[in-house]
């Protein structure tokens, strides 16, 4: 927990005696600001209404796959890797756990 919510203590406690400022708080990565993820996705939309047959609705799904296809994937792999920690990892390190407290037996 403390890895994890560690790098916002700094930000929450200069929060607590001052107000924050747009200055004090981290930028945020490239690829989740607003600006150019706004500017792909008018394109992306622009594309899908001029492939949309007339009369018919439009796909969003057009728009938000190409938008947050690297995160669908790298969450389907964090999925893999859990499920394989919970199925394979954890009943063998309990195997491990179990045989190394229990008395040797002749």
């Amino acid at each position: 927990s403390r890895l994890w919510l560690g790098w916002c203590a700094a930000i929450a406690y200069r929060g607590w005696s001052k107000p924050l400022h747009e200055e004090d708080l981290p930028s945020a990565p490239s690829g989740v600001r607003s600006e150019p993820l706004h500017r792909v996705a008018v394109e992306l939309w622009e594309a899908e209404l001029a492939r949309a047959e007339p009369g018919k609705a439009q796909v969003l799904s057009g728009v938000l796959y190409p938008l947050a296809r690297r995160s669908f994937y790298q969450g389907g792999a964090l999925l893999v890797v859990s499920g394989l920690c919970n199925s394979v990892a954890r009943p063998l390190l309990l195997k491990s756990a179990v045989e190394s407290i229990s008395p040797d037996e002749p």
